[in-house]
């Protein structure tokens, strides 16, 4: 405002002498200086169909400067408003056409798209919040080019990752490698950074690349269980999971009270053993898979898949022992079995108890109760769960 009502008289001076006919520049200054914008806008539009005044690079200065100003009042918030990219575009044509020695309307629409380039990274915050990835994508892009061109030093460097993560949420993986790996030189160290920085270079073919970058996010970032699962299942397409073990266990070692760390290696040991089945390592894994669901147990004696998986372990490996048994054995060799096999369900008992406790409604865990305690003898106890597997 200070500088429009500061050149204004001299203005109309220069206006009068050069197309006095029209004056719809001092018409438009003179509204808006009465506090009528929407006057100002129609004046100023109409000036930019003089030819003498489209080469003048003050006219599309404030056509910019009177149409940003109306966003600021009526639209500010609105994503891809009308009136601020009238006044993008405004204010770019007098950049563009300014060859004065001082470049005085263009520095002053530089200063205005400076702005606007910070409209474009709210807008793209708003979107990205909203997972509309394509608007994100696009806002927070015109940001970066804006800033770079007309206010280097103000850049946010925070905005590239959240470029990069709407490029790869818009399956462009190649654009997501380029700016996420701008995030990570710019120091970003999150595991948001890694975890989609690692995905886009797996999608584009660099799986080696991938394994690169999540060692380096697992290395930054111990606490973080979703590196370590995108590790393993890009291992699992892989098809070699000889390292998922070591993986796990240098990041409980890292963290050795992580839940999740431990739950995912009892599983990996259960997949390692169904692997050898009939061998010895069987029973080696399946033991290995027993220990760190009882160490979660240990620290949440609350933990709902730990009571259920280390309680199906041992009810699973008391069916496989019953099932395997020769029914031409000896007698010696039958108690022998069932003896093993009560006391793997025995073992069994107090954690699907303790499952179904936590949730009743879970039709694997009342099945394990009945079958449990169907072979215990205990047909109360089995009719009990049976009933309730039957209301459900």
């Amino acid at each position: 405002m200070k500088r429009i009502l500061t050149i204004l008289p001299l203005l109309f001076l220069f206006l009068t002498g050069v197309y006095g006919q029209t004056g719809s520049v001092s018409e438009a200054l003179e509204a808006y200086e009465s506090g009528d914008t929407q006057g100002a806008i129609d004046a100023i539009d109409r000036a930019i169909l003089n030819e003498k005044a489209q080469k003048l690079p003050e006219t599309w200065y404030y056509r910019g400067f009177f149409y940003l100003d109306y966003y600021k009042k009526a639209e500010k918030g609105k994503i891809n408003a009308p009136s601020r990219n009238v006044a993008e575009k405004s204010c770019q044509k007098c950049v563009e056409i300014d060859n004065t020695a001082s470049r005085e309307w263009a520095i002053e629409c530089e200063k205005l798209l400076s702005q606007i380039a910070k409209y474009h990274y709210n807008d793209g915050a708003i979107s990205f919040n909203n997972q509309d990835f394509r608007s994100s994508y696009h806002e927070f892009l015109l940001y970066v080019e804006m800033t770079k061109k007309y206010e280097p030093e103000a850049l946010n460097h925070d905005v590239y990752k959240s470029l990069g993560v709407s490029a790869f949420r818009i399956n462009e993986p190649m654009q997501a490698v380029k700016f996420l790996e701008e995030a990570r030189l710019a120091g970003d160290h999150s595991y948001l950074t890694y975890y989609y920085l690692a995905s886009a270079y797996w999608q584009s073919g660099e799986k080696n690349r991938a394994f690169i970058v999540l060692a380096e996010g697992e290395r930054k970032n111990p606490d973080q269980v979703k590196l370590i699962e995108l590790h393993l299942q890009y291992l699992k397409e892989e098809g070699d999971m000889t390292d998922a073990e070591q993986l796990l266990l240098k990041a409980i070692e890292l963290d050795p009270d992580n839940i999740n760390y431990l739950i995912l290696l009892a599983i990996q040991y259960e997949q390692f053993a169904d692997t050898f089945k009939g061998e010895p390592k069987f029973e080696y894994y399946i033991d290995k898979a027993r220990d760190y669901y009882a160490k979660v147990i240990e620290i949440d004696p609350n933990h709902l898949q730990a009571n259920y998986n280390l309680g199906l372990l041992y009810y699973n490996h008391g069916v496989t022992i019953a099932n395997t048994l020769d029914l031409d054995a000896d007698i010696l060799t039958i108690y022998e079995t069932q003896d093993k096999v009560t006391e793997l369900f025995n073992k069994a008992l107090p954690y699907m108890q303790k499952s179904y406790q936590l949730d009743s409604k879970r039709k694997d865990t009342l099945i394990a109760l009945q079958n449990i305690y169907t072979a215990l003898n205990d047909e109360e106890k089995a009719a009990y769960y049976k009933d309730i597997l039957d209301r459900l």
